[in-house]
Formats: C-alpha cells, sequence, structure tokens
C-alpha cells in the first residue's frame, strides 16, 4: 500500500521525500528503494530521529503518511508528537450532521489554539 501510494505521489508531479522509515525485523534490510525511478533510502529506528529531524529542515510542510503495522502504530504516532508533527485535522472534512438534526458538529466548541504546519496521517 505504501509504495503503491509513493508512485501515485511521483506520477501525479508531487514531490516525493527520499526517506521512508523501516521497523526493526531480520526480514528488513536497510538500503535504498527506487519508486518511480526515485531512489528512497530505507532508514532504521536506530537512525529515525536524525533522519527525520534532517527531512522536516528541509521540508517543513510535509505529510506524512505512516502505514504500519497494529502493532507500531501507537509508538510512531507518540514520535511524530515528540517531533513536532502534529496530526492536521482540520485537513479532514466534518462529519456530516445526523439524520434530522438542525445543528452542525461541533459549533459549540472553543476555538482551537494554533498549531504547526507539519501534518501526517496514517
Amino acid at each position: 500500500m505504501g509504495l503503491a501510494t509513493a508512485e501515485a505521489v511521483v506520477r501525479s508531479g508531487n514531490t516525493l521525500v527520499p526517506y521512508t522509515l523501516t521497523g526493526s525485523s531480520r526480514g528488513v534490510r536497510v538500503g535504498t528503494i527506487a519508486v518511480e525511478g526515485t531512489p528512497v533510502e530505507l532508514v532504521a529506528v536506530e537512525e529515525r530521529t536524525a533522519a527525520l529531524q534532517s527531512v522536516l529542515e528541509r521540508w517543513p510542510d510535509l505529510v506524512i503518511i505512516d502505514y504500519t503495522l497494529p502493532s507500531a502504530v501507537n509508538g510512531n504516532g507518540e514520535f511524530y508528537c515528540d517531533m513536532g508533527v502534529r496530526p492536521d485535522h482540520e485537513a479532514l472534512p466534518p462529519p456530516p450532521p445526523p439524520p434530522g438534526s438542525a445543528s452542525t458538529p461541533g459549533r459549540d466548541l472553543p476555538p482551537r489554539p494554533p498549531r504547526p504546519r507539519r501534518r501526517f496521517r496514517s
């Protein structure tokens, strides 16, 4: 799924950040893979902090799409938050009001504080 998304990013003319985080497993080798002719570096767990810092400096408006295993999703989410990447809930459309309801969900909530522009989606 992640490879298909990366290929679609390249084909659409958008910039594919040439790094991908990988888990620690004997079956995963760190190195480089090609995505539609774009070399993408596989970054090991122990190198991910330095790699993400470098990536965020170069691409501050980065959108992270994380196709992860269920066993790693919470750890990855915490890692992104620790690195200053925040989920962009405003990028998602609001849910429709329930049938027969005249109010719009969320209208009675206080305004959200400003957030950094970095986003990730999983």
